[in-house]
């Protein structure tokens, strides 16, 4: 129909991945994994050129993250939260809570790359993303699937005391070879091109693009004194795992950040430097003897910021305290959104049922 290819120009982006989403509340708790899902436009994904590769390996986790963060929060210590306790309600009347997710690398300024929601309620969403641009204001960041794999979030901050036990026995400080390291691919847009080349031949840094045979194992970057760490092709999804070694973290001055970036603090978690010719001085000044009880604490702290933030129970916390958030600005925005979407189902269910064609067995 003329609405179908209406919708395929405004969300079908090779780029910009763009999925109209939705939380709503169902009947069968076993069918979805609780009573809270996260479904989206099936049209709208299977249009998508490369919507295999984003299914599963973007949307399905993030699904899964995103489910079990709001089936699981236990909010009891946040029992006095009127945003939480506005959530909880919209989607337990039996409402759906419109989302529009941007899975790709998110390249654009998140404030200025908002999009409407169809014709329903608003002239604009803003764009639930993976990262964003430092000089951009948006507040909804989704957590990476990467970040609940291979051991980046641990269960509680006694496993992470574990960790860090294990990798100063494997790691030792006195045994770390006393140069800054960095390994990764050819990507972003030119900056690890010039950080490369910016470093190259100092022999005091080991910056590589990494193939074959120049590969490190993500582990033995700890034996290094420091590590590097600059944006890919948008936001550094390693630095975070990076911030939870026993190797203190040189961070290239980013263009991109994920949400949970926002909540490391330079000079304090981690060692910044800028992309030009000083960079090499903050590298001389990481690795010099005298400075190396200001290095060791920041690293320590660095080991603080994971037990807190790093956890699975935190990470599920910020999904939810983020859709409260989100609420609130729907409901401070559009004062009456709820009754428009009633609204607008009720005049275009058949629009609205192609979009979202299980909504039913779900409700």
């Amino acid at each position: 129909t003329g609405t179908d290819k209406r919708l395929k120009r405004k969300f079908n982006s090779d780029n910009f991945p763009t999925i109209p989403a939705m939380l709503v509340s169902n009947n069968n708790d076993n069918s979805t994994g609780g009573k809270y899902s996260l479904i989206y436009a099936e049209p709208v994904v299977n249009t998508l050129s490369s919507s295999k590769f984003f299914r599963r390996t973007r949307f399905l986790p993030l699904q899964y993250i995103i489910n079990k963060s709001i089936n699981s929060f236990n909010g009891s210590k946040y029992i006095n939260s009127r945003p939480l306790k506005r959530l909880y309600e919209i989607l337990d009347n039996g409402l759906f809570i419109p989302l529009v997710l941007d899975i790709s690398d998110m390249k654009q300024c998140a404030t200025n790359y908002s999009v409407n929601y169809f014709d329903i309620i608003f002239e604009e969403l803003p764009v639930w993303s993976f990262s964003t641009h430092v000089n951009c204001l948006h507040a909804f960041g989704l957590p990476f699937s990467y970040s609940w794999r291979g051991g980046r979030v641990r269960t509680d901050s006694s496993e992470w005391d574990a960790v860090f036990e294990a990798s100063d026995q494997s790691y030792p400080w006195s045994a770390k070879e006393r140069i800054a390291v960095w390994r990764g691919g050819g990507g972003g847009l030119g900056w690890r091109q010039s950080m490369v080349e910016m470093v190259s031949g100092n022999p005091l840094v080991d910056a590589q693009f990494a193939e074959k045979h120049q590969r490190i194992p993500f582990e033995d970057f700890q034996k290094y004194r420091t590590v590097m760490d600059v944006d890919g092709n948008a936001w550094s999804e390693r630095f975070n795992k990076l911030l939870c070694m026993n190797t203190p973290v040189i961070k290239v001055q980013p263009k991109f950040l994920n949400y949970l970036d926002f909540t490391a603090t330079p000079h304090v978690h981690f060692i910044p430097a800028p992309l030009n010719e000083t960079l090499i001085n903050v590298v001389n000044w990481t690795l010099a003897p005298e400075n190396e009880g200001a290095v060791l604490d920041i690293m320590y702290n660095a080991r603080a910021w994971c037990r807190e933030h790093m956890t699975t129970m935190h990470v599920m916390e910020d999904v939810v305290f983020q859709l409260a958030a989100y609420v609130e600005l729907l409901d401070t925005g559009s004062p009456g959104w709820i009754d428009q979407i009633v609204d607008w189902r009720r005049k275009n269910s058949t629009t609205f049922g192609k979009l979202f064609p299980h909504i039913d067995q779900l409700r």
